[in-house]
């Protein structure tokens, strides 16, 4: 049983203030042997209230990142058997650019792109970097909703960093806290320069 971004079961519990849900789920880890349940989220158990961990006590965290780079050039250049090769490999690595290997970004960019190739305007079977680029747009409004959750998700504080982030402003000390948590979460890295920067430039 997967159940995906189970931290909404803490709406549940809140609204009606009982932990019955997780209880039974409690129930099901630790006595029905022949069930799998697998909590798919965006959130750290230590992000959760802390009732969370007596619930979750018996599970096995698995931390899901980006694609390795061979396997986004292959979800790039083979999404489905005998798929024609249209990529330049320019227009792959700017692809892994702007994506860094995300599956969900990479898909839909790349469905975009195809898109773009195949408007009327364009009417073409190869995909260059311009491509690419043109397609970005068309990637922000297909993707809004994800784009929407992304940024929901931040805290008020983590959206004023980035937003500070975002206006080149220098951070401070105080948002060591911050930084970390941005880190952790995949938001944000320091360049070799010591500079922070978005890891997705897409999302940037």
């Amino acid at each position: 049983m997967c159940l995906d971004e189970f931290e909404r079961l803490q709406e549940v519990i809140s609204a009606s203030g009982s932990r019955a849900p997780l209880n039974f789920l409690r129930y099901v880890t630790q006595n029905c042997r022949q069930w799998i349940v697998l909590f798919s989220g965006s959130h750290r158990l230590e992000e959760l209230e802390p009732y969370w961990s007596d619930y979750l006590i018996g599970t096995r965290t698995l931390s899901i990142t980006y694609l390795q780079e061979a396997e986004a050039r292959e979800l790039i250049q083979h999404p489905v058997p005998n798929f024609p090769d249209i990529y330049s490999p320019a227009a792959v690595d700017a692809i892994l650019d702007l994506t860094r290997g995300q599956p969900y970004l990479v898909q839909m960019l790349c469905s975009c792109v195809v898109e773009y190739i195949n408007s009327a305007d364009v009417k073409r079977k190869s995909v260059t970097v311009s491509d690419v680029e043109a397609a970005k747009p068309i990637a922000w409004e297909r993707g809004a909703g994800y784009f929407k959750e992304f940024r929901d998700a931040l805290t008020p504080v983590q959206q004023n960093f980035i937003h500070r982030l975002l206006a080149d402003e220098t951070p401070q000390e105080s948002d060591r806290m911050v930084i970390r948590e941005l880190i952790q979460a995949e938001i944000v890295e320091q360049d070799v320069n010591g500079e922070y920067r978005f890891q997705v430039p897409l999302i940037q």
